[in-house]
């Protein structure tokens, strides 16, 4: 079984799993592997098995554990292959994980990139990527012709992937910043909260509600709320 004087293992269905020295192995973690176990073998086993073969349960259970025995000596090999996609040079993104020699998760997303949604969508996969070390398929699924320009808006979502300190270890809150803004067009600036949030401007210099930058002094304007 290839267990020395002082290892410790456990039993079961016929599997063999060696416990490492410092681990604590407590009851919680024998009810883990017995579902485990079950979910792996024993409960499709048991759908296959006559009404007979079940009405006792010690054969049962005996036949349940030689069968998962000879299935778990017959360990299944899965490897996942990437597929290629027609034509997805143009209409599709692909961001590979930040850190390749580690874990990652694989998340495909599809939208279409002119919506409020992806607006939103955006910043979160972005997020996602870098604290989960997710590989990222963004597939475009765009409406071929427009007769006016979809979005109307300036959009950031508000988030960061970890806690930002200054030079003197205080917490900088989070902000948004809009660039290359149009100064001709009359904006106004506000947030998109949940209906029971209540977000108002507690410091500007300038009505929110009417903005024209032609008019702004200075690198624009700021709001804090």
């Amino acid at each position: 079984m290839g267990i020395g004087e002082k290892d410790s293992a456990i039993v079961i269905n016929g599997k063999v799993i060696k416990i490492p020295e410092n681990e604590p192995f407590i009851e919680d973690d024998f009810s883990l592997i017995e579902k485990y176990a079950t979910n792996s073998f024993a409960t499709k086993i048991l759908t296959e098995l006559t009404d007979e073969e079940k009405s006792d349960p010690q054969k049962c259970s005996d036949l349940v554990l030689r069968i998962s025995s000879i299935l778990l000596s017959f360990p299944q090999s899965k490897a996942r292959h990437d597929v290629k996609y027609f034509a997805d040079k143009h209409s599709v993104v692909n961001l590979e994980p930040i850190r390749p020699d580690e874990p990652s998760l694989y998340l495909v997303a599809i939208m279409d990139p002119l919506t409020r949604g992806a607006q939103k969508l955006a910043p979160i996969l972005d997020t996602l990527h870098q604290i989960f070390n997710t590989k990222i398929q963004i597939f475009f699924n765009c409406v071929d012709k427009h007769s006016e320009m979809p979005l109307k808006s300036f959009y950031r979502f508000v988030i960061e992937s970890e806690p930002k300190f200054s030079d003197t270890d205080e917490l900088i809150q989070n902000t948004a910043h809009f660039s290359s803004v149009p100064t001709s067009p009359l904006l106004t600036l506000g947030m998109a909260v949940p209906d029971n949030w209540l977000v108002e401007s507690t410091l500007s210099l300038y009505d929110l509600d009417n903005i024209h930058l032609d008019d702004v002094e200075g690198n624009g304007i700021s709001a804090e709320f």
